[in-house]
C-alpha cells in the first residue's frame, strides 16, 4: 500500500488552507502549492481579474501554458538529440567501414605527409567526442524536462481534485 496517499499535507493557496492527500510526497505537494502561489502572485501583479473562480481559471491556464511550453521544448530537444544520434551513427558507420580512413589515406597518397593524416584524425576524434558530450547533455536535458512535466501534471491533478466546494459552479 502506498503510504503517501494516506498522509495529508496542509498547504495554503491564495490565502486559503487545504489538506491534500495524494500520490505525491508532502515535499512535492508543498512545491506545487508554492508554484501555484507564485503564478497567482504574477496575476495579481497585473491587476484585478474578477471573482475567485475567474482568478483560479486564469492561474490554471497560465500553468497549462507553462506545461505546454515545456512539452514543446522537450520535443524540440528530442528532435535535436535524434539528429545528433543519427549524425553520430553515420560517423560511427563510416569509421567502421573505413570510409574516413580511406579518405585520409587518399590524402597521404597525394603527397600529403603523416602530419596531415594525424591532424585530420584528431579533428575527427574531437568531433566524435563533442557529439557524444552533446548527446549526454541533451539526454540529461530531456530527463529534466520529463521530470518537470511530471511535476506539472501532478500539480494539475492536485488542482483539479482539490478545488473547494464553495468555488464550484454547481
Amino acid at each position: 500500500m502506498d503510504t503517501n496517499r494516506t498522509k495529508a499535507t496542509e498547504i495554503s493557496v491564495n490565502g486559503r488552507k487545504y489538506r491534500i492527500c495524494g500520490d505525491s510526497s508532502p515535499k512535492d505537494i508543498l512545491r506545487y502549492a508554492k508554484y501555484v502561489n507564485d503564478k497567482i502572485g504574477e496575476l495579481k501583479a497585473q491587476g484585478p481579474v474578477g471573482n475567485a473562480g475567474d482568478f483560479m481559471t486564469l492561474t490554471a491556464i497560465n500553468i497549462a501554458e507553462d506545461l505546454f511550453r515545456i512539452k514543446q521544448d522537450r520535443d524540440e530537444a528530442l528532435d535535436v538529440i535524434l539528429a545528433k544520434n543519427r549524425e553520430l551513427e553515420d560517423f560511427s558507420r563510416s569509421a567502421a567501414s573505413g570510409e574516413e580512413t580511406a579518405e585520409l589515406f587518399r590524402l597521404e597518397d597525394t603527397g600529403d605527409d603523416l602530419a596531415v593524416f594525424d591532424a585530420e584524425l584528431e579533428r575527427v576524434r574531437a568531433e566524435a567526442d563533442k557529439l557524444r558530450e552533446e548527446n549526454r547533455f541533451l539526454n540529461k536535458y530531456i530527463e529534466d524536462l520529463k521530470e518537470e512535466i511530471r511535476s506539472l501534471n501532478d500539480m494539475h491533478l492536485q488542482m483539479q481534485l482539490f478545488i473547494p466546494e464553495e468555488e464550484t459552479d454547481e
